[in-house]
């Protein structure tokens, strides 16, 4: 662009002693030559207030133009750029535009930039200039948000020019477009093209956290986190503290959803070091780290945890940090200070959900602690201050039941012999509760009993009965549980305890074989309860009612609603399988298919994804599509371990390679299988047929040896 102006500006004539036009367009284009600029671009500016209307007047625009671009004086090279347009000279104008765009994207007038981009454009240019024109117009459009319109002119680089200079910005901003558009699988697909391809780009960095970041808003927690840490892997990204620290934070993020507690404790511990004192974000991550040690059972380092995150000026953190605090203290066997803890949450935050529960706690902690004084205190505090909550109805039995100094079950229990009758009846219930909780079922059970014979008001007897319940359940005592659940939930259908009594209901029926008991009670307790977790175990439940029956339709639709729940993995296989089985029973193998499919694909570690595996592997065994078989029961070696599963997998394994006639291949197998603790009933055959598969490899000694294990 520059020769073809400076050559518009050649003289053609002698130097006469006064500068005329053509002197000073030749001194002009002289200095340019030399890159002397500002000498170029003052001689320029002479030229052309005193020729406005001279025939070169365009082209010497032109060359001031490109002399402010040298200079970096974009505002003053725009200015040149629309002289050099407004002469309407054919042979100026494309490029006067091309270059007024470049000037305006550098001047961040992208307005300005657009039109003359666009107009610049409609001419035929060579690849490379018309690749930078196509880039600053993407860029100009992604600077005013205008996404769909940046994505068509990057891709027009991207796809039309692979190869040019401006191909490798074009690619990175190609992909942004995407993302600033949620377009997820798009912009996913184009980060990872940008980094494959261009893996020594400056942008490579971003565009990997960027990936990485896309990763995790879509829950690819396990790619998210091989993205984050290839992001902060990048010796550019360790120079940034910025990305450095966005990047810990998404791996952080990800490694608490894929619940690696203790590698994210250690990233916290990691990112908590480097924030200032009284950060706000120094506080969140120690709640998180919190969370993380608790779930680790380290309990004080928890603590510890929580407690520099109740430091938070923000409400919302301190309170949850306040009351994690008080939870890992009485985790740590801690009580009397677990108590101290509770209460003074409670003060603090006397209008959180969880204040009433934080009081009720201090009391049981003090109790614990054996510091009955301070725990009939702390139970009255919670009828007192709170007594519309379900905490207060506990306090009051709890109160009503106790005397002073006495936590102990065999001592309340003692001491109640000489009070009322309904004052007994409550500390009786109660020390049963504390027999239970101490795992002491065979004391709870009589002490129970007891309570029934006496037949006191509904509300105890009720709760007496779903203890009982407890009780019988925990000694696997399944129609005892039965009958003590069912007549606690009659009694009082709206206990706190009901559902729970109802869903054991429906467990309980299945283990007794009463499938259509079961059935009524998941689906009735369902409908009573938005608990997601007891929601789940209740469809369980039901699911398996409804495939004892026999009720396929109905079944399906369970597992259906199961895996709309987001659960994890153990119970979304466990639907998934009930689904399959549902659909072979419907005579649906098509329909089955899929589910065998994703099942085996999506949960292989998980034991119903290896029987997947191993229908899969079976039908294709059956077709005689050796290779495919053995490439399933492949699958559930790598994902079995040594369980009976892999030694099922193992040994057919070994039988394709038997019918393929690799003997040396089959034997391997074979051997495997003896070889295996959990061989059982494949012990026998894989001796057997590592002895037959020796024998037709030729080796004769070895299958005799084989053979002769199986016969002793």
């Amino acid at each position: 662009m520059i020769a073809a102006a400076l050559l518009l500006l050649t003289p053609t004539f002698g130097i006469a002693q006064t500068a005329s036009p053509a002197e000073q367009l030749a001194a002009a284009s002289a200095l340019y030559d030399a890159k002397k600029y500002d000498a170029a671009a003052a001689k320029l500016d002479v030229f052309l207030i005193g020729n406005a209307k001279h025939p070169k007047a365009g082209a010497a625009a032109l060359v001031l133009a490109q002399s402010r671009v040298e200079l970096k004086q974009w505002d003053k090279a725009i200015a040149a750029y629309e002289r050099a347009i407004e002469t309407k000279d054919a042979a100026i104008v494309p490029n006067a535009q091309l270059g007024l765009g470049e000037a305006a994207v550098f001047a961040k007038q992208y307005d300005k930039a657009i039109p003359a981009l666009t107009d610049a454009l409609k001419n035929k240019w060579k690849p490379e200039q018309a690749s930078r024109g196509w880039y600053l117009l993407g860029e100009s459009q992604f600077q005013l948000g205008k996404f769909d319109k940046a994505e068509e002119a990057f891709g027009r680089v991207v796809m039309e020019h692979p190869k040019s200079d401006s191909a490798e910005d074009a690619n990175f901003r190609w992909a942004q477009t995407a993302l600033r558009q949620d377009k997820f699988e798009p912009a996913r697909d184009r980060f990872r093209r940008f980094i494959s391809r261009f893996s020594g780009s400056t942008d490579k960095p971003q565009a990997s956290l960027l990936l990485a970041q896309l990763e995790l808003k879509n829950k690819r927690y396990a790619e998210a986190r091989q993205a984050f840490e290839a992001t902060l892997n990048e010796d550019a990204v360790k120079s940034n503290p910025a990305m450095t620290r966005a990047a810990e934070d998404g791996l952080i993020q990800t490694l608490l959803a894929l619940k690696d507690d203790s590698a994210a404790a250690s990233r916290l511990d990691s990112a908590i070091a480097k924030f200032p004192v009284g950060d706000a974000q120094r506080f969140r991550a120690s709640l998180a780290l919190g969370h993380s040690r608790y779930r680790l059972k380290e309990f004080g380092k928890a603590a510890a945890a929580y407690g520099e995150s109740a430091k938070s000026l923000e409400p919302k953190v301190s309170e949850e940090a306040g009351y994690w605090q008080a939870n890992a203290v009485s985790a740590d066997s801690k009580p009397a200070d677990a108590a101290k803890l509770y209460l003074a949450f409670a003060e603090k935050h006397a209008k959180s959900a969880n204040a009433p529960k934080a009081g009720l706690r201090a009391a049981e902690a003090y109790a614990q602690a054996k510091q009955n004084e301070p725990a009939t205190v702390a139970y009255r505090a919670v009828v007192t201050k709170f007594p519309q909550s379900p905490e207060a109805e506990t306090a009051r039995k709890v109160l009503s039941g106790m005397t002073a100094s006495i936590s102990d079950p065999d001592k309340l229990i003692a001491a109640m012999q000489t009070a009322a009758p309904a004052d007994k009846a409550r500390g009786l219930v109660r020390a049963a509760r504390l027999y239970l909780t101490a795992e002491k079922t065979d004391k709870a059970i009589p002490v129970l009993d007891e309570v029934i014979l006496s037949k006191p008001e509904n509300s105890v007897l009720a709760e007496a009965y779903f203890l009982l319940g407890v009780g019988q359940d925990a000694k696997d005592k399944n129609q005892l549980a039965t009958d003590a659940f069912a007549k606690a939930v009659k009694l009082s259908p709206s206990a706190e305890w009901a559902n729970t009594a109802s869903g054991r209901l429906a467990w309980l029926s299945l283990a007794l074989k009463k499938p259509a008991d079961a059935e009524r009670y998941a689906q009735d307790t369902l409908a009573k309860t938005d608990d997601k977790a007891q929601k789940e175990q209740l469809r369980l439940s039901l699911l398996q009612a409804q495939q004892d029956q026999k009720k396929w339709d109905a079944s399906i639709e369970t597992a259906k609603a199961i895996l709309n729940a987001n659960p994890n993995a153990e119970i979304a296989a466990t639907a998934l399988y009930a689904q399959a089985i549902s659909e072979e029973e419907r005579m649906k193998p098509d329909d089955a298919a899929p589910l065998w499919e994703r099942l085996a694909n999506d949960y292989g570690k998980t034991a119903y994804g290896a029987e997947a595996s191993l229908r899969l592997g079976d039908a294709l065994l059956k077709a005689e599509k050796w290779d495919e078989a053995r490439d399933k029961y492949s699958q559930v070696v790598s994902n079995q371990g040594d369980s009976a599963l892999a030694v099922e997998a193992k040994f057919k394994r070994g039988s394709i390679y038997y019918n393929q006639q690799k003997y040396p291949e089959a034997v391997a197998e074979f051997e495997s299988v003896t070889a295996s603790k959990k061989a059982g009933e494949y012990l026998p055959e894989g001796l057997y047929w590592a002895g037959v598969a020796q024998d037709k490899a030729g080796k004769k000694d070895a299958a005799i040896a084989h053979l002769t294990r199986l016969t002793t």
